[in-house]
């Protein structure tokens, strides 16, 4: 359990929390708060795949590929028919995922639209057209994977 004194009171929580220091005003710290994602990345995933289902997303997979790479854990792989929906699908993942203080650490690919990249850490998702998801073929690329049920 985490405590900390502010203003004479005191914060307590099982959460993991991240304090950082804000401004300084004379003698006074201002303190913010910020509590970190309590979702286990296996769950993070699948709120992805939930999401992009929800958009209408086509071919959803969840791949664990944790014992197969170092830098992620999980592939959520899924594809849209045109622009505008694959848009659609990356902008409520973030909007979605940002309010469970799950941040999206970088994208790419979101100005042409073909092929997506949505890092969340421990889960990357990534968003086709129906030729890219066709050409690259990430599932039999990463055929070794288990896939997840969602």
């Amino acid at each position: 359990m985490r405590t900390r004194q502010r203003n004479n009171r005191t914060i307590s929580s099982n959460l993991p929390c991240l304090f950082v220091i804000g401004q300084c005003a004379g003698d006074t710290i201002f303190l913010t708060i910020r509590r970190l994602h309590t979702l286990d990345s296996k769950d993070i995933a699948i709120t992805c795949a939930k999401i992009a289902d929800q958009k209408k997303a086509q071919n959803i997979i969840v791949l664990d590929v944790s014992k197969l790479t170092f830098f992620t854990r999980y592939f959520v792989i899924c594809t849209g028919i045109n622009q505008r929906q694959l848009h659609a699908i990356s902008d409520e993942m973030a909007k979605e995922l940002k309010k469970l203080s799950v941040e999206k650490l970088s994208s790419e690919g979101y100005r042409e639209a073909k092929w997506i990249l949505l890092d969340f850490g421990d889960v990357v998702v990534h968003l086709f057209g129906k030729e890219e998801r066709n050409y690259y073929e990430l599932e039999l690329l990463w055929g070794d994977a288990p896939r997840i049920e969602w």
